[in-house]
This record gives structure tokens, C-alpha cells and sequence, in this order.
């Protein structure tokens, strides 16, 4: 399977470029209008190197498209147009922002690490569903 780019060190030869491949590559032929996998996960160290080598470097700050899942051997990951959740506590935090906007914010406003604690365990205590949710906070700190 392809590495996922927030799993990759964009500061090693081996990794900075090996993620990028899990889209495939386009295909220029207008019958065939998706892309090809060509770079199977097993060369992506050894071409993110190459690219390296060659002065290749990715600049997060200019990235306008996103891959999004993972693929492996003949399969590929959707390009998106932002970038996707990366883990639990994200997506606990975007679930709040879009469902209860003000358990979110007093959560994040809290004057303390302890105050923001005694938030998350009462939201833990009190709502019947989101326990989970509410918990996996704790780590976004």
C-alpha cells in the first residue's frame, strides 16, 4: 500500500514523494480520461528518492489538490480538493463544528488544561451518543 502523505517526512529523500503516487498518473489518451497506476507502492521510496536527487521538493504551502484513502497494487486513491481528515481527534472536532458548534467552542475555550478536562468529562458524563467523540479531544489539544 501507498504511505499516506501525513504519514510521510517531507524532509526525507525516501518518503518526501513516495505518498503521490497513490493517485496514479494521468493518462493523456482522451479514451481513457482516469489515471494509470503506474508506480506500484514497492517503487515509491526508490522514485521519491530519485526525485530528490534531482531537486524535486514538495511546498505544502503551494498544494492545491489532495489525496484522499489509500491504494495499493492496480488500485488507486481519489484526488480531492482538500485536504482530508487525518485522524479520530479531526474528526471529532469537525463532527462538533458542524453538530454542536458550542460544545466545541467552550471546549476550546476553557482558561486551563485542567478547566478543559473537567469540560470533556462532563460532556463525556452527560451526552448520551458523543461519549466517544468527546473523548477523542482530549488528544487535539
Amino acid at each position: 500500500m501507498h504511505p499516506f502523505q501525513q504519514d510521510c517526512d517531507p524532509e526525507n529523500p525516501q518518503q518526501h514523494a513516495a505518498w503521490c503516487w497513490a493517485a496514479g498518473v494521468p493518462d493523456p489518451a482522451p479514451a481513457r480520461p482516469v489515471p494509470i497506476p503506474l508506480i506500484p507502492p514497492q517503487l515509491a521510496a526508490g522514485i521519491s528518492e530519485m526525485l530528490w536527487n534531482f531537486g524535486f521538493r514538495h511546498h505544502p504551502e503551494l498544494q492545491t489538490r489532495w489525496i484522499e484513502g489509500s491504494a495499493g497494487l492496480g488500485m488507486l486513491a481519489k484526488i480531492v480538493d482538500s485536504a482530508p481528515v487525518s485522524n479520530f481527534s479531526d474528526l471529532a472536532r469537525q463532527f462538533l463544528a458542524e453538530k454542536r458548534p458550542d460544545i466545541l467552542e467552550e471546549i476550546d475555550s476553557a482558561n486551563s488544561a485542567d478547566e478543559r478536562a473537567e469540560l470533556i468529562s462532563k460532556y463525556e458524563k452527560s451526552i448520551d451518543g458523543l461519549q466517544g467523540i468527546i473523548a477523542a479531544l482530549r488528544g487535539s489539544g
